[in-house]
């Protein structure tokens, strides 16, 4: 809800603070000029001295008019109390635009950025709270975590979950110039109703390649010559050396060479140079799944394997054993038979997975949002998606009314598979209740029937011999729905964790007692919009995100009002909060698990206006 300055005449005071020295003539002229068109608009306007400023003890329906945005006044102002700070350049664009002023926190210096949502991606900490600074200033909101309502990602490099999740959304992603730009034009001239949004910032786009380290190798000169006019053009860093920890990516056509070996070893990208051209077709770095140059190994038999089907030489032997020999051949023949069978099973079985997937990219979300709660009642684990498939499919299943889960449980009905899943069928063998193993187009079947379709044409089944139990498969299982990293990816151990949560923003929030009977679904409609809190009482763990992620999903917790504790906190915790794709440990007195997902939802209710309800 947004109040009106203008409007409101009897309930508001604009008191228009003077710098010490300066009188109502020779202040700044935006302050003169806001003065002047408050007063034509019937406002009751008065000029305010920094002395009788620090002695005010301003209530929320006062409001000051401070230009610059700095000073002994100033910051008094903005110590704690509930009155609202804005710049003149903020009134006299809502005047101008006969819009109300934004009922945001303040201090609001301008409305360059009035209703946008931004988030930053790959910024390291100081330079991210300069950002969200100037982004909140300027009247946009700014959020850690990316969701359905950003309008915009401000990224310092490419290649981020958070990148990838606005390509596919066609959300704009700038740079952290474009912020400044943005800021400087407002703040010099007042007159001009600058917007964010306005066509002179539309150079501030995020390259192609912004942020990255490119090293090409095993390639004719003069095509190197043309890949680094191509990186350098769109925003990256060629370079003709392999570092350790500078270079983000080596474009190498072959598996071969010492560059490609430290290359793997210090886990740095290896990718086709069809990666930069496609990139750059494409006006946003790919996704780079599909460019990997890896090396498959030797197909060259070893000693040991190259003899394993052939017939002992009889013709050493002065007596032929007729038995022995026809029994090894049946043997050998049994076991080719097999190893064909086996071998034909899993084409079939990657094939059908495929065709899961192509259905999921071709699936339109308003088909699904037409088809109603035709999931209602199933509880659906998803293995082996990818991110982007990932978020196709929380909104689908969303939608349809579904249960997922981020863990698979005796509690899930149905397994939807992204990759070949034998060790999922062997983990659950032992249950009472065995989910069904469904490839993904068994939802595309669903959404047309608007109701759970029959499993059985979209099973995923194999011999009974192959499933059988065993600790290797449980353990395999485990490892893809914890803490354990993959070879991309470093996970956050405690230690990294606290460091986040030792800055003095939070430590007050860390030590909050929590209240055991508050629930956010009771929040006041009051509490709404934009007032802090939204998971006030609620403690969470937070396990399984790289590094990289951390930091965003700690501060959007804490910046409403929830207290993190680790693993081994022995009291109540009301949500265990794992990555998208189920890694992560699940504290042990855990009310709910969760994902982003759930924090998303809750912001995104919380800025529409809505009440953050439990998923």
């Amino acid at each position: 809800m947004e109040a009106s300055v203008c409007s409101q005449d009897g309930n508001f005071t604009l008191y228009f603070v003077l710098l010490p020295g300066l009188t109502e003539e020779t202040c700044s002229t935006g302050l003169i000029c806001a003065f002047q068109a408050c007063q034509e608009n019937g406002l009751n306007c008065i000029w305010l001295t920094t002395e009788d400023c620090l002695q005010f003890a301003p209530t929320k329906q006062d409001v000051f008019i401070c230009d610059p945005f700095e000073g002994k006044a100033f910051n008094h102002l903005t110590s704690g109390f509930k009155c609202m700070v804005l710049g003149p350049r903020c009134i006299l664009s809502s005047i101008h635009r006969k819009e109300p002023i934004p009922q945001l926190p303040s201090p609001i210096h301008n409305t360059a950025m009035k209703g946008l949502v931004i988030t930053t991606s790959g910024f390291r900490k100081e330079a991210k709270a300069e950002l969200q600074c100037l982004v909140e200033r300027m009247a946009g909101i700014y959020l850690n975590i990316f969701h359905t309502n950003v309008t915009h990602v401000v990224a310092n490099s490419v290649g981020s979950d958070k990148y990838f999740v606005a390509v596919k959304e066609e959300t704009p992603i700038m740079t952290g110039e474009w912020v400044k730009a943005v800021w400087k034009a407002a703040s010099e001239d007042f007159r001009e109703d600058i917007l964010a949004t306005d066509e002179q910032f539309l150079s501030y786009a995020c390259p192609v390649f912004k942020g990255l380290v490119i090293c090409v190798s095993q390639m004719p000169r003069k095509e190197k010559e043309a890949l680094k006019k191509i990186i350098e053009e769109n925003g990256g860093t060629y370079s003709s050396t392999l570092d350790m920890s500078g270079t983000s990516v080596l474009i190498i056509p072959t598996p071969e060479g010492d560059k490609y070996s430290y290359a793997r070893n210090w886990r740095i990208q290896c990718l086709t140079p069809d990666w930069i051209y496609d990139s750059v077709e494409h006006g946003s770095a790919v996704q780079m799944d599909g460019y990997k140059v890896t090396n498959r190994g030797a197909s060259t038999p070893t000693s040991d394997t190259s003899n394993a089907n052939i017939l002992p030489d009889i013709s050493l032997c002065s007596t032929i054993n007729m038995t022995a020999v026809s029994k090894m051949s049946q043997v050998n023949e049994t076991v080719n038979m097999e190893t064909s069978m086996a071998l034909k099973k899993e084409s079939v079985a990657d094939e059908r997975v495929n065709l899961g997937l192509e259905a999921i990219e071709n699936l339109d979300l308003q088909q699904a949002l037409k088809a109603g709660v035709f999931l209602d009642g199933c509880k659906i684990f998803l293995f082996g998606f990818t991110t982007a498939h990932m978020e196709k499919l929380r909104r689908v299943l969303n939608a349809g009314g579904a249960t997922r889960f981020n863990q698979l449980n005796e509690s899930v009905s149905h397994v939807v598979l992204g990759k070949r899943g034998e060790e999922l069928l062997s983990a659950t063998q032992t249950w009472m209740a065995k989910p069904h193993v469904v490839y993904a187009d068994w939802i595309i079947e669903s959404i047309k029937q608007k109701r759970p379709a029959d499993e059985s044409p979209f099973a995923y089944l194999l011999d009974p011999e192959s499933c059988n139990i065993s600790k290797k498969a449980v353990k395999i299982l485990k490892s893809s729905t914890s803490t354990s990293p993959n070879n991309n990816e470093t996970f956050v151990d405690e230690e990294i964790l606290n460091q986040y949560l030792k800055a003095p923003k939070y430590e007050d929030v860390k030590d909050v007692t929590v209240n055991e009977s508050a629930n956010m679904s009771s929040l006041p409609d009051s509490q709404a919009s934009f007032l802090p809190g939204i998971f006030s009482g609620k403690v969470f763990t937070v396990s399984g995100y790289s590094e990289e992620t951390v930091e965003d999903i700690v501060t959007g917790i804490l910046d409403e009002g929830g207290k993190i504790v680790p693993l081994n906190y022995q009291g109540h915790v009301h949500f265990s909060l794992l990555s998208t794709e189920g890694r992560g440990t699940i504290h042990s007195k855990a009310e709910e698990v969760i994902s982003p997902v759930f924090i998303e939802d809750c912001l995104e209710k919380k800025i529409s206006g809505g009440i953050c309800q439990k998923i």
